[in-house]
């Protein structure tokens, strides 16, 4: 809903379904991060590479991916 206006039951209904709609993806969303988050730690303990240094060589190798895709 653009405007938070309620003028009926329809608009409340609306309301309610959007604001579940935003809870479900950010519960999601938080998942998501706590897995990546446990798989870096998992990475970082079989490689002995700190976390940092395997997000740059992911970020890096997923640019490489995208420009030899091109």
């Amino acid at each position: 809903m653009e405007n938070n206006e309620i003028n009926s039951i329809h608009d409340l209904d609306k309301f309610f379904k959007e604001a579940e709609s935003e809870q479900e993806e950010r519960n999601f969303s938080l998942k998501v991060n706590k897995k990546s988050h446990q798989m870096l730690k998992i990475l970082s303990l079989k490689t002995g590479l700190p976390m940092r240094d395997l997000v740059s060589l992911l970020i890096e190798n997923y640019y490489n991916e995208k420009i030899r895709n091109q």
